[in-house]
C-alpha cells in the first residue's frame, strides 16, 4: 500500500504528465479545455483544503497550470494560429508567459520551510494569483486586462497582512493595496472611456490623435505604480521588507512586470500619439526614478531594502527603452524584464536564506560568512556580479543595447541613466562584501550551508542569468518581425 506521503509527491510527476497527454489529445479544442481548467481549479482548491492535501498537491497543480500556461502559447506562436477569441499569443507575451510557469514554482519550493502556519490557504492563494496573471499576461482586451490587474491585489495583500514576519506588515499591505487602487481609479475611467466613445477595449482599436493624450495619461498611473516609478514607489519597499521570502521573490519577478507589459501590450500600440506627447515627461520622471532609487539603495542598512531599491532603478531603465521610440530598445527592455526576474529573485532568496538562519537582515550585523557558507558564497557572488550588469549576463546584454539606443537618440538622457551601472556597482558590491568578507564571529559557526532546496534555487537563477546572457541575440532576431508588427506606431510617425 503507497503510504500518503509517497502517494502526494507521486501527484508532483503524474499531474503534468496527465496535463501533457490533455494538451496533444485536446489540442484541436483547446478553448472548451481551457474554460474547463479555469471552473475545475477552484474546485478542486477548495476540496483539498478541507482534506488538508500538502504541499506536494500544490505543486503539483502549480506545475499543471504552468505547462498549459506555457504549451499553449507555444503551439500558438510555432504554428502561426490562435485558437482562443479573446487570447494573443506572440513573442510579445511568450516571455512573461514563461516567467509565470517558471516562478510559481520556485516560489512555492521557496516557501516550503519558511511559512509554517496555514499553508494551504498559502498555497491556494498563490494558485489564484498564478490563474490571475497568466490570464493577465494572455488577454488582447485591455478591460480584461484591467480587472486581473485589480484581482491579483486581493491575495497579494494577504499574503503581505497575514505572513509577514513583522508587526509592520499590516501597514505594509495596506499601502500596497491603496497605492494599487488609487492608481488604477484612473485606468478604470480611462477604459470606460473608451468603450463609451469607440465601442471596444481591444488593442487594435482606433483612438483620435487627440484623445490618445488623455487616454494615456488616465491609464499611465495605474501601470507607473506597479512598475514602480517615483514618486509612486513608496509600497514597494515596504511590502518587500515585511513580506515572506517566496511574495518577495514573486513581487520582483512577475508583479513589477505587470506594469511594463501593459506599456507594451496596450498603451503604445493603442495611444501612440499620446506616447510621444508625454514621452518627455515620462523619460524625464525615468530618470528621476533612476538616479533617485541608485542614491537610496546604497544608503539602505536592510538587504532587503537595498535589492527593493536596485530593483525600482532597473525597471525603470526598462521604461526608458520602451520609450525610446526604438523597436530594438523595445525589445531589449523585455529581455532586461526577462533577465531581472532571475537576478531579483535569487537575490531575495539569498537573503531568505541569512534570514532563516541569522534573523537579522542588517547588513552591519553580519560579516565574514564566506568563511562558514562558501557553496552560498559562490553562487550569491554570480548573482551580484549580475545585478550590476556584468558581462555574459542576460542584464548586460540588455542593457547594453538600451543605452546604445538610447545614446544615438539622445546623448543626455544615454549618459545619465548609463549611472545606474556606476551606482548600482558600488551599492551591489559594498553589500555583498560587508555581508560575506571581513571579520567572522564565533556565533556564526552554528549555522549549516545551503541545503539541497536552497542550493538547487541560487543554481536555477544563476543558470537562467548565464543562459540568457548567452542567448541575447537569439531571442532578439526570432521577436523582431512580431514586435515590428505589433509596435508599427513606430514606423507610422
Amino acid at each position: 500500500m503507497i503510504s500518503f506521503y509517497r502517494l502526494n509527491w507521486f501527484l508532483v510527476f503524474i499531474l503534468p504528465v496527465v496535463g501533457l497527454f490533455s494538451f496533444y489529445s485536446l489540442a484541436l479544442q483547446p478553448l472548451i479545455f481551457q474554460w474547463w481548467l479555469l471552473l475545475f481549479v477552484p474546485i478542486l482548491l477548495f476540496i483539498s483544503y478541507f482534506w488538508s492535501v500538502n504541499f506536494s498537491f500544490f505543486l503539483g497543480l502549480s506545475l499543471l497550470i504552468s505547462l498549459w500556461s506555457l504549451g499553449l502559447p507555444c503551439y500558438c506562436v510555432i504554428n502561426k494560429v490562435q485558437v482562443l477569441d479573446s487570447f494573443f499569443f506572440d513573442w510579445i507575451n511568450l516571455p512573461f508567459l514563461f516567467l509565470s510557469s517558471l516562478f510559481f514554482p520556485y516560489t512555492m519550493i521557496v516557501s516550503r520551510e519558511s511559512i509554517r502556519k496555514n499553508k494551504n490557504i498559502y498555497f491556494l492563494l498563490l494558485i489564484l494569483i498564478q490563474l490571475f496573471l497568466v490570464a493577465l499576461f494572455s488577454t488582447n482586451n485591455f478591460f480584461v486586462f484591467y480587472v486581473f490587474f485589480e484581482l491579483i491585489a486581493f491575495p497579494m495583500f494577504l499574503l503581505i497582512g497575514v505572513y509577514g514576519s513583522q508587526p509592520a506588515r499590516i501597514p505594509a499591505a495596506y499601502k500596497f493595496f491603496i497605492y494599487t487602487f488609487l492608481g488604477s481609479i484612473f485606468m478604470l475611467a480611462g477604459l470606460i472611456s473608451l468603450y463609451y466613445f469607440y465601442g471596444s477595449c481591444y488593442f487594435g482599436v482606433v483612438v483620435d490623435s487627440s484623445s490618445q493624450i488623455y487616454f494615456f495619461f488616465l491609464v499611465f498611473f495605474a501601470l507607473a505604480v506597479k512598475i514602480p516609478m517615483v514618486p509612486f514607489h513608496l509600497w514597494l519597499p515596504e511590502a518587500h521588507v515585511e513580506a515572506p521570502t517566496g511574495i518577495s521573490v514573486l513581487l520582483a519577478a512577475l508583479l513589477l512586470k505587470t506594469g511594463g507589459y501593459g506599456l507594451i501590450r496596450f498603451v503604445l500600440p493603442m495611444f501612440p500619439v499620446g506616447v510621444h506627447f508625454w514621452s518627455s515627461s515620462v523619460v524625464s520622471l525615468g530618470l528621476i526614478s533612476i538616479l533617485f532609487a541608485s542614491w537610496w539603495a546604497t544608503a539602505q542598512v536592510d538587504m532587503k531594502k537595498t535589492i527593493a531599491y536596485s530593483s525600482v532603478a532597473h525597471m525603470n531603465v526598462c521604461v526608458l527603452g520602451l520609450f525610446c521610440d526604438s523597436i530594438l530598445a523595445i525589445q531589449a527592455s523585455t529581455y532586461m524584464m526577462l533577465a531581472h526576474a532571475f537576478v531579483s529573485a535569487g537575490l531575495f532568496t539569498g537573503v531568505g536564506v541569512i534570514y532563516d538562519r541569522y534573523h537579522t537582515r542588517n547588513i552591519r550585523a553580519i560579516s565574514g560568512l564566506s568563511s562558514f557558507m562558501p557553496t552560498f558564497y559562490f553562487w550569491y557572488f554570480f548573482l551580484v556580479l549580475a545585478n550590476f550588469s556584468f558581462p555574459f549576463s542576460g542584464n548586460f546584454a540588455s542593457e547594453l543595447i538600451v543605452f546604445m539606443e538610447l545614446i544615438s537618440k539622445n546623448l543626455f538622457i544615454g549618459l545619465v541613466g548609463g549611472l545606474t551601472v556606476f551606482f548600482s556597482a558600488i551599492y551591489s558590491i559594498w553589500f555583498f562584501n560587508r555581508v560575506f568578507t571581513g571579520p567572522t564571529s564565533s556565533k556564526y559557526q552554528a549555522y549549516q550551508d545551503l541545503t539541497s532546496a536552497e542550493y538547487v534555487s541560487l543554481s536555477f537563477c544563476v543558470i537562467g542569468v548565464l543562459l540568457l546572457g548567452i542567448y541575447s541575440w537569439e531571442y532578439l532576431a526570432i521577436s523582431f518581425e512580431d514586435y515590428c508588427f505589433h509596435l508599427n506606431y513606430i514606423f507610422q510617425n
